[in-house]
């Protein structure tokens, strides 16, 4: 059975790591579970475009074409220990000072913009290779054809404004996902309609509440596939310290948006509830059909599913492209998948 519709996904973002993503939707398509709407910021939302503008049969070969590009060669890394981090910091700074051929390379002229009467440049990278890559890989026709609604999140890089940027109701382009996986300061804001966009994962890196603030008229299932986990033991050095600042800080954002998911949930049941208690006549159409329509007939239920770093990743895990790093994330997003896809709830398609 193959379960469109009622089933949304949500991709975080954590540049690197996204590969993760790639193994976990694999498995997902495996288990002939197609999300009918998929929401991504970052790196998610270039794995979002490449799932959306694409054939269901080619997704999966997109995905590990985008990631094959992206990847670099590397020294594997082992178990941890001194040896793991000495490698990954020469795989993480190799990817630094060389970039990646299919997703960005150095700008020189970023690097000397701090030097007074130098030119403007706001960033270290040009993204003009994962403009090109991103051309070859995705058919923006289909993309917005409306057979997987996107909605990608950025960030008004001027007003700090968070917006999302949607199929169902606009026509989402190349810019567009690439200002959503535009992280300041290395990578350069992307001018759509006169305003400068920036990274999504500065206000909701798993944007989950484009989901969740819907009133869907159907039971929604909402995955939500995030990249950094909430608990983790205790940093034992500084190094260790930077990895978990970066896991609280992106994790606590979806954990709080799910909090207040849940709170919004249980608003929605009472107010649901009360609305088929009134008698007849109390309420006039119009009121009963906006309430009825403000808190929907259907429920969203969520699944949050993330990728712990085993001994292999250090504090640099989100620039470590080194293939190595790319394939282990890419096959524990499929084991991980194919351990939680037989426990999610049996769902009907349309």
């Amino acid at each position: 059975m193959t379960v469109t519709l009622n089933f949304a996904l949500v991709l975080a973002g954590g540049s690197a790591l996204g590969a993760y993503e790639g193994g976990a939707y694999e498995a997902l398509a495996a288990a002939g579970l197609t999300p009918g709407w998929i929401a991504g910021s970052s790196i998610g939302a270039l794995n979002a475009g490449i799932i959306a503008g694409n054939r269901p049969e080619t997704r999966v070969a997109r995905l590990r074409e985008f990631w094959q590009r992206a990847s670099a060669p590397g020294s594997a890394v082992g178990e941890g220990g001194m040896l793991t981090r000495s490698l990954q910091i020469t795989n993480a700074l190799r990817n630094r000072f060389l970039g990646r051929p299919g997703v960005f390379r150095l700008n020189f002229s970023g690097l000397f913009s701090i030097v007074p009467g130098a030119p403007d440049e706001p960033a270290l990278y040009d993204l003009s290779p994962l403009r090109e890559t991103l051309s070859a890989l995705i058919d923006i026709g289909r993309l917005n054809s409306g057979e997987v609604r996107l909605s990608v999140q950025a960030v008004d890089v001027v007003s700090g404004e968070p917006i999302v940027f949607d199929t169902a109701h606009q026509q989402v382009t190349l810019d567009h996902l690439i200002a959503s996986a535009s992280l300041m300061p290395d990578f350069p804001p992307v001018t759509i309609d006169g305003r400068d966009f920036v990274d999504g994962g500065f206000t909701a890196n798993a944007p989950v509440g484009i989901i969740l603030d819907s009133a869907p008229e159907r039971d929604l299932l909402c995955l939500v596939i995030d990249l950094f986990p909430i608990a983790g033991p205790r940093p034992r050095s500084w190094f260790d310290g930077m990895q978990r600042r970066d896991d609280l800080i992106f994790s606590q954002q979806t954990a709080n948006a799910l909090r207040e998911h849940a709170k919004r949930k249980a608003l929605r049941d009472e107010l649901r509830s009360l609305l088929g208690r009134l008698p007849p006549g109390l309420l006039d159409e119009r009121d009963r059909a906006r309430l009825g329509q403000e808190v929907g007939s259907g429920t969203v239920s969520v699944v949050r599913m993330e990728f712990r770093a085993t001994g292999e990743e250090t504090a640099l895990k989100t620039f470590d492209y080194s293939r190595s790093a790319i394939e282990r994330r890419w096959r524990q997003g499929v084991q991980d998948m194919e351990r939680l896809a037989p426990t999610l709830p049996i769902l009907t398609g349309p």
